[in-house]
Protein backbone atom coordinates (compact mmCIF):
# COMPACT_ATOMS: atom_id res chain seq x y z
CA UNK A 1 0.00 0.00 0.00
CA UNK A 2 2.86 2.36 0.82
CA UNK A 3 4.37 1.84 -2.63
CA UNK A 4 1.00 2.59 -4.26
CA UNK A 5 0.80 5.89 -2.36
CA UNK A 6 4.31 6.83 -3.52
CA UNK A 7 3.39 6.10 -7.12
CA UNK A 8 0.23 8.17 -6.81
CA UNK A 9 2.19 11.09 -5.34
CA UNK A 10 4.62 10.94 -8.26
CA UNK A 11 1.78 10.80 -10.76
CA UNK A 12 0.13 13.81 -9.13
CA UNK A 13 3.25 15.99 -8.96
CA UNK A 14 4.85 15.06 -12.29
CA UNK A 15 2.47 17.03 -14.60
CA UNK A 16 2.68 20.14 -12.41
CA UNK A 17 6.47 19.95 -12.33
CA UNK A 18 6.66 19.43 -16.11
CA UNK A 19 4.34 22.38 -16.68
CA UNK A 20 6.43 24.63 -14.41
CA UNK A 21 9.66 23.61 -16.14
CA UNK A 22 8.17 24.23 -19.58
CA UNK A 23 6.84 27.62 -18.45
CA UNK A 24 10.30 28.56 -17.17
CA UNK A 25 11.95 27.48 -20.45
CA UNK A 26 9.51 29.58 -22.47
CA UNK A 27 9.99 32.54 -20.12
CA UNK A 28 13.78 32.33 -20.55
CA UNK A 29 13.35 32.27 -24.33
CA UNK A 30 10.99 35.27 -24.37
CA UNK A 31 12.78 37.57 -21.92
CA UNK A 32 15.53 38.70 -24.37
CA UNK A 33 12.91 39.12 -27.09
CA UNK A 34 10.72 41.26 -24.81
CA UNK A 35 13.66 43.47 -23.87
CA UNK A 36 14.47 44.06 -27.52
CA UNK A 37 10.82 44.79 -28.27
CA UNK A 38 10.61 47.35 -25.45
CA UNK A 39 13.68 49.12 -26.80
CA UNK A 40 12.21 49.24 -30.32
CA UNK A 41 8.76 50.53 -29.35
CA UNK A 42 8.06 54.23 -28.65
CA UNK A 43 7.19 55.37 -25.14
CA UNK A 44 3.59 56.08 -24.07
CA UNK A 45 3.65 59.61 -25.44
CA UNK A 46 4.17 58.26 -28.93
CA UNK A 47 6.57 59.53 -31.50
CA UNK A 48 7.69 63.14 -31.23
CA UNK A 49 6.86 65.32 -34.21
CA UNK A 50 9.55 67.58 -35.50
CA UNK A 51 8.42 71.13 -36.26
Amino acid sequence: MKRFVSVMEILETYPARQFAEQRDRIKRLLVPWQRNLKLALPRRGGFQRSG
